[in-house]
């Protein structure tokens, strides 16, 4: 009771003069500070990979216990991508999609491959405190891809070779990038999806992705899970950035207490709120169970990947997810008309990040923002050391697919 007397009258007192000017020595006893309660910013006395027993209640989902299907347990958010009046799991109306996963898993993640894999890894990159790029692409989105690269060497930001592992889709493409050293990964498993008429190559038009772009974002999602098991902090992205600055010294920072930090979709149905265009992974307990549910519920996926993820995300068993927005103003969404692309880019470009170009007409978007290098080598100064004269002749159609041509 003295004590609880005395408490409050320091409250009182706080009040009225002003916390500040008390003495130190008159404060109660028990007042906690920071010699009493030590505030040691790597004692995290919630962190799930020291006290695993937080995890009672967090558990890796598959299609049958996540019920995706089922109404009155998911959150519907305007309109719901994943229904299937039968079965509240999905899985009698999602047969087809559920075998090509097998397949595609069988080939990409079996035991003998994932022990080469590991090793490759580990010599590729030795320096687990260094975050790596994981990237997939085929032939029809390399143009792309080589341009990010040259944005990064345009830019002087870094070599992209020494921190990408790229997950190649087809024979062209492993071979073009392995000549330039970047690191591939090996291709034998792709003759086990061509026996099974499994598509990673299809079109990629300046106006709207291929049919293999589902297949390609769930082998992204193995590669991911897989590097993050082995305690690497992994950058996803899709082929279609631009690196203005080096991102990873504010990534790694603002992800130090969070699982999963990606770029906004300003959508209010379930493909939104994060963008899963480029995604930064921490290496965690709790994010190995995150991105285990995703490659196990991307046996029921549509199409893209994006509408899953953020199912995912509102899904009751993630709730102890950590996860942030990136700030709109430094890691850039760019805009589809070139009026939209000047007002974003008008204050320049001084403190942003990076440039993301979803949807149609990339190459021509990126023109506008100062931001395409795959140019011919007759209109540029100075070539590229990622151009590539087949890769351009085979995409010219999509570079000079002009923004105004869109219907």
């Amino acid at each position: 009771i003295a004590g609880t007397h005395l408490f409050l009258s320091h409250l009182v007192l706080s009040t009225k003069v002003g916390f500040s000017s008390l003495e130190q020595e008159s404060l109660p006893v028990n007042y906690i500070s920071s010699e009493t309660f030590p505030l040691d910013d790597d004692d995290d006395p919630l962190d799930e990979d020291r006290h695993s027993e937080r995890l009672e209640f967090f558990s890796v989902l598959n299609p049958n216990n996540a019920r995706l299907c089922d109404k009155g347990l998911q959150i519907i958010i305007k309109k719901n991508s994943y229904t299937c009046d039968e079965d509240p799991t999905c899985r009698k109306c999602r047969k087809d999609r559920i075998r090509e996963f097998e397949i595609l898993k069988n080939a990409f993640s079996n035991s003998n491959r994932e022990e080469s894999r590991r090793a490759r890894l580990r010599k590729w990159f030795p320096h687990k405190e260094i975050p790596i790029i994981i990237v997939s692409v085929n032939y029809a989105q390399l143009y792309l891809f080589l341009n990010w690269a040259c944005s990064c060497e345009g830019n002087s930001i870094f070599d992209p070779r020494a921190y990408t592992w790229i997950i190649a889709m087809d024979s062209k493409t492993f071979s073009v990038l392995d000549r330039m050293g970047f690191h591939v990964e090996s291709i034998e498993w792709l003759e086990e999806l061509k026996e099974n008429k499994i598509d990673m190559e299809g079109q990629y038009h300046y106006r709207q992705m291929g049919s293999s772009h589902r297949n390609i974002n769930t082998v992204t999602t193995m590669a991911v899970n897989f590097a993050v098991s082995l305690d690497y902090p992994v950058l996803q992205m899709d082929v279609d950035i631009v690196f203005l600055k080096n991102p990873f010294p504010y990534l790694k920072r603002a992800a130090k207490r969070r699982h999963v930090l990606g770029m906004i979709a300003p959508r209010n149905d379930d493909a939104g709120f994060m963008n899963t265009g480029l995604m930064y992974f921490r290496p965690s307990k709790i994010t190995e169970i995150l991105l285990q549910s995703f490659e196990n519920l991307s046996a029921l996926k549509t199409f893209g990947d994006q509408e899953l993820f953020n199912i995912l995300l509102r899904h009751h068993n993630m709730r102890q997810v950590s996860q942030r927005i990136l700030p709109k103003e430094t890691f850039i969404k760019l805009g589809m008309g070139e009026k939209d692309i000047r007002n974003q880019i008008h204050n320049g470009t001084e403190n942003v990040f990076l440039l993301h170009v979803p949807s149609a007409y990339k190459a021509s978007r990126l023109m506008i923002a100062n931001q395409w290098y795959l140019t011919p080598p007759h209109k540029s100064t100075e070539i590229c050391t990622f151009w590539d004269k087949e890769v351009y002749e085979f995409s010219r159609e999509n570079i000079e697919a002009k923004l105004y041509n869109k219907t």
